[in-house]
């Protein structure tokens, strides 16, 4: 194998070397073209090498990009079904405690007039008049037939997603889907819920019981009445007792009722006459309060059922 000589270090290398491997030294022969060649190749290699990466990198980032913004619609697109879905249904449930709320303050008002009511039926006190009992007694059970007890619903919290971010916009949206359905249930259990209207009822009771009142003290105010007009008076109120309760099943198409009503109708007539031929004004202050409470009491009764005085007294 020729050999040659390096001019700088004395290295001996194969003559076909254009540098020295020892030191360096690139030989005068190659100087001109031959290392600039085998350089600029070098380079140009390198070159490539790194706009090849450059290259792979920027269609990496915009591959990323395109792929995360295409995700990035559905996710938004259920994010905002989701929430108008919670809205709607904590709005629901929000409506729905307001009406339970104003129907059970509605029956607490209620609840509250009967148990006055009912108190004085249990007082143990007696009314003159024991129709005005009855008729309480009666009342109230009307009323507990009426009142209204507002579903006991559990409305339950709006489930929330997992996980939320753009990677999930399906089981985002399929939560929404779950608060629409606990909405729809819900909206189903409390379609008729409606505040009852407790006025007419709570009027009757305050009533009955002004009645009831009145008809004890009555009772207790008769005790130092005349004897005379006692006993006239309990009568009047016994036998009306008596002839209400004909009148509200009378059948004026019944031939045996129309006779008894044409007497009740005579004997009425007499009590009113013997009523009427006291001078109210010359009674004792006690006689002339008990006749007073059991005339307008009567009176009270005759109008609540829709009956009139006999015309041949008026």
């Amino acid at each position: 194998m020729a050999t040659k000589t390096c001019p700088e270090c004395l290295f001996e290398v194969d003559e076909k070397e254009a540098v020295c491997p020892d030191c360096g030294h690139v030989f005068q022969e190659y100087e001109d073209d031959g290392f600039e060649a085998v350089t600029e190749e070098r380079h140009w290699t390198f070159g490539n090498t790194l706009i090849a990466l450059l290259l792979t990198l920027l269609i990496v980032a915009l591959g990323a990009f395109l792929y995360l913004n295409g995700l990035k619609w559905p996710y938004e697109d259920a994010k905002r079904y989701y929430e108008e879905e919670k809205t709607a249904y904590e709005q629901q449930v929000a409506e729905y405690q307001s009406l339970a709320a104003q129907a059970s303050a509605a029956n607490d008002v209620l609840d509250a007039k009967v148990n006055e009511l009912q108190a004085v039926l249990n007082s143990g006190e007696e009314p003159m008049d024991p129709y005005t009992s009855a008729s309480a007694t009666a009342l109230l059970q009307r009323v507990r037939e009426i009142r209204v007890n507002p579903p006991v619903i559990q409305a339950t919290l709006a489930p929330t997603p997992a996980k939320d971010d753009i990677f999930h916009a399906k089981e985002i949206r399929e939560t929404g889907r779950i608060i629409d359905q606990q909405r729809f249930s819900l909206y189903q259990q409390v379609a008729n819920l409606q505040i009852p209207d407790y006025s007419r009822a709570i009027e009757a009771i305050d009533s009955a019981y002004a009645s009831l009142q009145d008809s004890i003290r009555q009772k207790k105010e008769s005790e130092g009445v005349s004897k005379k007009l006692k006993e006239l008076l309990d009568d009047y109120v016994n036998f009306m007792n008596g002839y209400m309760e004909f009148m509200t099943g009378y059948n004026r198409s019944d031939p045996d009722q129309i006779e008894r009503a044409e007497k009740l109708q005579t004997t009425y007539v007499n009590y009113l006459k013997q009523l009427r031929a006291y001078d109210v004004n010359k009674l004792s202050e006690t006689d002339r309060n008990y006749y007073n409470a059991v005339t307008e009491s009567v009176s009270r009764m005759m109008k609540a059922m829709n009956l009139q005085e006999p015309e041949v007294v008026r």
